[in-house]
């Protein structure tokens, strides 16, 4: 049975902060919860989800970069990821560490998908 708390929250975001709390909110889902998760990785879940996009997601000093499929091959994560830090991963998939404040390098990944 779905986390009601969760569809709720879901609906409710409306910004990068309401995203990041309710990626929090997942992942502590997860910890509580995992037996009743279909898609108990964050890739596996992003995929779940369907559409088209590019995800970078920080914690601390790390991060994980995901990009769908059809874009994977135009945009690789794992040559996004340079512009983090020190990391790598495969085209559709990388993660590492921040080598620089967090929203200098989601500007830079940001200016290098236009």
């Amino acid at each position: 049975m779905p986390n009601m708390e969760l569809l709720a929250r879901e609906k409710a975001v409306q910004t990068r902060t309401d995203l990041a709390a309710f990626v929090h909110a997942l992942r502590d889902d997860l910890r509580v919860s995992e037996d009743d998760w279909e898609n108990p990785t964050l890739d596996r879940y992003l995929e779940a989800l369907g559409g088209s996009g590019v995800v970078v997601v920080a914690n601390g000093d790390s991060f994980v970069v995901k990009v769908s499929r059809d874009l994977s091959a135009s945009h690789p994560a794992n040559q996004l990821a340079p512009l983090l830090g020190r990391g790598g991963g495969r085209e559709a998939l990388a993660q590492g560490r921040l080598t620089r404040p967090a929203p200098e390098a989601f500007h830079e990944v940001e200016a290098a998908l236009q």
